[in-house]
C-alpha cells in the first residue's frame, strides 16, 4: 500500500470517528442544545478537516509529486470545508 492510500484511508477514518464521537457525545442538533455544544463540534470536525488536508498535501509530497498544486493553507482550508461538507451530508444521510 502506497503512502498516499494509507492517508486517505486514515483521513477517513479520524474524519469519521471524531464527527460520529463528539456528534453523539455533544448532541449539536438537539432542538436544546447549546451554543457550546455546536461550537465545540464545528471546531472539532472543522478542525479534524484541516488535518487530512494537511496530511494529504504532505503525503503527496512524500510521494515523489514536487509540483503539488496550490500553497500549504488552501489545502488546509480546503480541508476544513470539506469535512464540515461531509459531516452535513452523512448527519442528513442517516439521522434525515
Amino acid at each position: 500500500m502506497n503512502v498516499r492510500s494509507l492517508t486517505r484511508i486514515t483521513n477517513a477514518g479520524l474524519l469519521a470517528g471524531i464527527g460520529m464521537g463528539t456528534g453523539h457525545l455533544l448532541m449539536p442538533a438537539r432542538a436544546t442544545a447549546g451554543v457550546v455544544s455546536r461550537v465545540l463540534f464545528v471546531a472539532a470536525v472543522a478542525g479534524t478537516g484541516a488535518l487530512a488536508g494537511w496530511r494529504e498535501r504532505r503525503a503527496r509530497e512524500l510521494d515523489g509529486d514536487e509540483n503539488v498544486p496550490g500553497v500549504q493553507w488552501l489545502w488546509i482550508a480546503g480541508g476544513a470545508a470539506w469535512a464540515l461538507v461531509i459531516a452535513w451530508i452523512a448527519y442528513k444521510l442517516f439521522h434525515g
